[in-house]
C-alpha cells in the first residue's frame, strides 16, 4: 500500500476512502459559502487540500455518481500530476437545465491515484510506417459508432 500525504490549508473535512473503494472523496471546504452553479455553467472550487503524490503516480478526478445523476454535475479539468504542489481545485460543469446549490462540507468529487505509463513519444516520418501489415486492424479508421455502439 502507498501513502498519499495531504495538507489542509483551509477548514475542510479530510478526504476519505472507505474499504476497497478506489475513489478518495473530497469535500467542499467548511468555511466556503453556498455555491450556486447556473445551468450550462462551470465553477472551479478551491478544495483547501494540497497533496504530495507518491513518486511515479498521478491523481485523476472522477464524478461521484450520485452528484452526476441527481444534479447533472460533471468533472472538468481532472488530472493532478505528481510534480504539482499547489492547492487542488475542483472543476465542475452543470450540464442540467436547473441551477445547482452546493453546500459547505458536501462530498462533491472523488479522486483515484494511478501509476501512469510514461511512454516515449516517437514521431514516424511516413504514415505507412505507423502500422505494419502484421498489425491486426479490425476497426481500421472507423470513427464514432464504427463498432456498432
Amino acid at each position: 500500500m502507498t501513502n498519499l500525504k495531504i495538507f489542509k490549508i483551509k477548514n475542510v473535512k479530510t478526504p476519505e476512502r472507505f474499504g476497497k473503494n478506489a475513489g478518495i472523496d473530497f469535500f467542499i471546504p467548511s468555511e466556503d459559502k453556498e455555491i450556486i452553479i447556473k445551468p450550462q455553467n462551470q465553477v472551479c472550487i478551491p478544495s483547501g487540500i494540497k497533496v504530495k503524490l507518491p513518486k511515479g503516480y498521478c491523481m485523476i478526478a472522477l464524478n461521484k455518481s450520485g452528484i452526476a445523476v441527481k444534479h447533472g454535475l460533471q468533472v472538468g479539468a481532472c488530472l493532478v500530476d505528481e510534480n504539482y504542489t499547489g492547492e487542488i481545485h475542483i472543476n465542475l460543469f452543470n450540464t442540467s437545465n436547473q441551477s445547482v446549490l452546493l453546500k459547505p462540507d458536501q462530498k462533491i468529487i472523488q479522486f483515484i491515484v494511478l501509476k501512469p505509463n510514461y511512454v516515449i513519444i516517437q514521431l514516424e516520418e511516413k504514415e505507412k510506417d505507423l502500422f505494419k501489415e502484421s498489425d491486426h486492424l479490425e476497426r481500421g479508421s472507423g470513427g464514432f459508432g464504427s463498432t456498432g455502439g
